[in-house]
């Protein structure tokens, strides 16, 4: 029987520093992990069962064939939704090599990407360091409290994106709600809490940090358009689309790749050959690469985002 494109149960994270507008009523509520190997599957003939049993059974049916050549039968993205009511942590994450070298074998780095898809007048985000930063800058100011003096601190609009490589330092600020697509890992160095105490779980990462924070990275913030469809970020690990269906939005996964939908306003529906699926704020819906051509239905008011390994 032929794979179908399936719905996924979110995951939801109550972390200090999350608001109440992903989940209204729960306060905090974080981040919600919509795209993840342990997610439950919502719906159809294999609901209950988590992405990573149907990747380990539909392999490349589900991953494509671009996805299982680089990775093997695992599946390689973790998609989340974050509501930053209080900064996050000031924070790094290792590459691939590092993750092996400090987490041990089967490790992802984390190179991710962010787009802001509702931003507060004046938002900041820390992302990267500044101009003339060297690595003992960096061991010196993480070892003594001030390494805030050496983060690029960078206002950001509704709209914008940016893609922020491991190694570089990054923190989000208050008044912003994001879609983070990354590396499968979950691998974070806190660099900087804003003094919130250690014994709440939230423990620095001192020598990992210095071991994997590269001064020389900056990433730049971008604005999109609300073109029918952007390429918003194209890296080693993902790609990311923008999609505004004003007419309807017609594509292929031609067996390469699944393609990872979530809503981030609005509402719409996507047909292919014997399928349709509605899907409403903030649901995603996971296109196995064996489904071939699908529509994005016209949609006045929606937008959303597909993510592609």
């Amino acid at each position: 029987m032929k794979l179908k494109p399936f719905k996924l149960e979110p995951q939801y994270r109550d972390y200090v520093w999350g608001g109440d507008r992903l989940r209204p009523g729960y306060m905090p509520t974080a981040e919600v992990w919509a795209v993840h190997e342990n997610n439950t599957i919502a719906n159809g003939d294999m609901a209950g069962s988590t992405l990573a049993d149907i990747v380990t059974q539909s392999g490349v049916d589900l991953l494509g064939t671009k996805v299982t050549r680089r990775v093997g039968n695992r599946f390689p993205i973790l998609i989340k939704l974050l509501d930053c009511n209080q900064w996050l942590s000031l924070q790094v994450h290792p590459n691939d090599v590092q993750a092996v070298e400090l987490e041990g074998a089967g490790q992802f780095g984390k190179t991710e990407a962010w787009y802001f898809f509702d931003a507060a007048e004046n938002a900041e985000i820390l992302c990267g360091t500044r101009d003339g930063i060297t690595k003992a800058d960096i061991e010196r100011t993480i070892k003594d409290g001030t390494i805030l003096d050496c983060a690029n601190r960078v206002h950001v609009r509704r709209g914008d994106y940016v893609l922020i490589p491991a190694g570089t330092i990054h923190a989000l600020g208050p008044g912003l709600l994001v879609y983070e697509v990354q590396e499968s890992s979950d691998i974070t160095y806190r660099v900087f809490d804003w003094n919130r105490p250690a014994s709440a779980g939230r423990k620095l990462h001192i020598e990992q940090s210095i071991r994997v924070i590269d001064p020389l990275l900056r990433s730049q913030i971008q604005s999109s358009t609300d073109s029918i469809e952007t390429s918003l970020v194209t890296c080693d690990y993902f790609t990311l689309d923008k999609i505004v269906p004003s007419e309807p939005v017609s594509t292929n996964t031609a067996g390469e790749s699944f393609h990872a939908l979530t809503v981030i306003e609005g509402s719409t529906q996507v047909d292919g050959n014997g399928w349709s699926v509605p899907l409403e704020k903030y649901e995603s819906l996971m296109i196995p690469a064996c489904s071939g051509e699908y529509t994005i239905q016209k949609q006045t008011g929606c937008q959303l985002l597909r993510a592609t390994a």
